[in-house]
């Protein structure tokens, strides 16, 4: 019967001709690259976007704070839609989006989905009248169930192997914001086994914005956004077409952390304060137990899965505590911006080195820390200088500063730099990166995006990366080189795009007397894609290839179509994609339709078929129901996965429901 329902699903992509109305999620694909999938935290990033879907932004009355929660915008982009209102006293409607010429097709699309246009003359003024008239309220729930069991399931891990979360929120626009969250690994013991609270994890917060000089209060669970990401930022950060794409931006951001990511949340209060003089104070302080590996009551490592599933996982959690304070004083007038921002953190263990590592020989040491960073730059209509410098208890220096011009409307440049010493940490930095963290690497990043026609796009990066330290299974000095070349025409109900990527990487590789040795790898990845869209149709296939040359050559592609349909209140989305490579190094990547606020980039490695198939369905406006059914099929191996993620078998098949409630 199983394998009945399989096929069906996997014939069904073939028959259906299309996907419903074009989502954001695939429109947000075109200003992402597949590491980028790699290094972020998707879920935190699908979740603000999400909640703007659902509840957009009035842009008639929107505020430069308002605006930058949108990250693919540039600021020049923000100035310009401030500038437009300004003239013109409001839009009348979102067509007027294609008279600000710095934004382009892409961009305009994205904005359909998270602005709207609002009355002009009505009255902004909160009232708890407004509050229970116009507030929306939302209840969620989801579970994962697995056609599979994995290895684990005979005993090492202590709970079911089902998925699954629950969750409440409030929402009045974007001023006010509130809800709690609970959420279930799979593995993860509920109401038994050491986690009697039912949960492995809560989330829970609220949230006010504009609401007279507080720009935003946010109590309960949150993350932050400082300066360039040097030295504070828990939030998500996008990599280098992204970066190419939004010509470097960067905004000081308090979010409410609704996601269900366990690590990188805050937990207290923080707020931003409008000051006279051009002047904003921000605040936060934070207090929250972190899971950890210890040796002789010192932190080993900080561990960031959220995994509780084995007796071994269960003993790490809560092992340390944290506590930060800081905050951030920011200046804006007339384009001039400049910011300090600092913070003591400090833990109830110390962290010890690990000598035996010599990649972590420069990693933080002791239990309490400081850092301090200035930012600054400028912004106008064409050119935008922006940078930020960071120190702290370790005595060394961290910069990355970036210029950008749009030389017309259909042409524009960035230049980057970056330099992280090796001996320089931040326990919360996430900036532009190669090498994944702020420390042990020195750049140059390097693009341009032309329009050279009002249906065609091209945009191109180079980015050289010199890292002077070792680095994980690198026992040496090495550097990498990056070149991305990205092409996208449309016309009328076609998209056509191109995507070409050439990476030069040290990787590590043993010779034959056993000894260990850095060498460079080059990696080439193609992709070609046409998407057609009519009404409520909407067709893409698409073609990745790989190239891996090390000690040995290896390929790889994937072929997918994705189809699907739209009527009324039913909305099917289906893929199906086959892949072959000949190892990891090959792998390939490939997008999938998700639930809602989700975001999802797998890579697949070896040979076999991925299937997808989701079905939404909204019959009454306080009801969506959604229901999404996943198959992976290997030909090249009778077991997927190891250890006690192991399955033994070659299938690999989902189910998961989603049901909305609005109140």
């Amino acid at each position: 019967m199983r394998n009945l329902i399989s096929l069906l699903f996997l014939c069904i992509p073939c028959l259906c001709m299309a996907q419903m109305t074009h989502p954001w999620d695939a429109d947000l694909e075109a200003l992402s690259d597949e590491e980028d999938f790699e290094s972020t935290h998707w879920e935190d990033y699908a979740d603000v976007l999400e909640e703007l879907a659902q509840n957009p932004i009035d842009i008639n009355h929107a505020s430069r704070e308002d605006l930058q929660q949108l990250p693919f915008l540039t600021s020049q982009q923000i100035m310009d839609i401030e500038e437009y209102l300004y003239h013109y006293g409001g839009m009348k409607s979102l067509s007027e989006l294609k008279m600000i010429p710095s934004l382009d097709y892409y961009q305009i699309k994205l904005l359909r989905y998270f602005v709207y246009v609002g009355n002009t003359n009505e009255e902004q003024k909160l009232s708890w009248k407004k509050l229970w008239t116009y507030g929306k309220q939302e209840v969620a729930g989801y579970v994962h169930i697995p056609f599979y069991k994995r290895k684990g399931y005979d005993g090492a891990y202590l709970g079911s192997r089902y998925k699954h979360w629950l969750g409440y929120q409030y929402h009045y626009g974007n001023e006010v914001k509130f809800g709690f969250l609970g959420s279930q690994d799979a593995g993860e013991p509920f109401f038994k086994n050491k986690n009697g609270k039912g949960y492995d994890y809560y989330t829970f917060y609220l949230q006010l914005r504009n609401i007279g000089r507080i720009n935003n209060l946010t109590l309960g669970r949150y993350r932050l956004h400082f300066g360039m990401g040097l030295i504070l930022n828990n939030d998500f950060s996008l990599g280098k077409t992204a970066t190419l794409e939004t010509l470097g931006r960067n905004s000081n951001a308090i979010r409410a952390h609704s996601s269900r990511y366990e690590a990188s949340y805050l937990q207290g209060a923080a707020a931003s304060i409008q000051l006279p003089l051009g002047l904003t104070l921000s605040t936060f302080v934070s207090w929250r137990y972190r899971d950890a590996t210890l040796k002789d009551d010192s932190i080993k490592t900080i561990i960031r899965t959220g995994y509780h599933r084995t007796t071994t996982e269960l003993e790490k959690k809560n092992n340390c505590s944290e506590f930060l304070a800081g905050g951030n004083l920011n200046f804006f007038h007339q384009g001039w911006h400049a910011g300090i921002t600092g913070y003591y953190v400090s833990y109830d263990k110390p962290f010890i080195q690990n000598f035996g590592q010599d990649y972590r020989r420069y990693n933080p040491t002791g239990s309490r820390f400081w850092n301090m960073s200035i930012d600054y730059g400028y912004l106008s209509r064409r050119l935008n200088i922006q940078g930020e410098t960071a120190t702290g208890n370790c005595h060394q220096i961290a910069t990355v500063n970036s210029i950008s011009y749009m030389l017309s409307s259909e042409l524009s440049v960035i230049a980057l730099q970056r330099f992280y010493s090796y001996k320089f940490y931040s326990l919360f930095g996430n900036s532009f990166a190669e090498g994944r963290k702020v420390q042990n690497e020195s750049g140059i990043y390097i693009g341009a995006t032309w329009t050279p026609l009002s249906h065609l796009s091209i945009n191109w990066y180079s980015d050289y990366a010199y890292f002077p330290w070792y680095r994980y299974h690198l026992d040496k000095q090495t550097h990498a080189w990056d070149h991305q070349l990205n092409m996208v025409y449309t016309l009328r109900a076609w998209t056509f795009g191109l995507r070409y990527r050439l990476q030069d990487k040290a990787r590590e590789r043993k010779l034959n007397n056993g000894e260990k040795h850095t060498d460079y790898a080059t990696i080439q990845r193609l992709r070609l894609m046409a998407a057609w869209t009519s009404g409520a149709w909407y067709l893409r296939t698409q073609a990745d290839g790989v190239y891996d040359h090390f000690t040995s050559n290896s390929t790889g592609w994937m072929i997918s179509q994705l189809a699907g349909w739209q009527y009324h209140w039913i909305k099917i989305r289906s893929q199906i994609g086959y892949f072959a490579t000949d190892d990891y190094n090959s792998r390939v990547y490939g997008a999938e339709p998700q639930l809602r606020g989700m975001l999802s980039y797998p890579c697949f490695s070896g040979r076999g078929l991925r299937t997808i198939m989701l079905l939404q369905a909204h019959p009454v406006d306080c009801l969506q129901a959604s229901l999404r059914f996943s198959l992976l099929k290997y030909f090249d191996r009778s077991k997927i996965s190891s250890g006690n993620q192991q399955i033994n078998s070659s299938c690999q098949s989902a189910l998961e429901l989603e049901l909305r409630l609005r109140i």
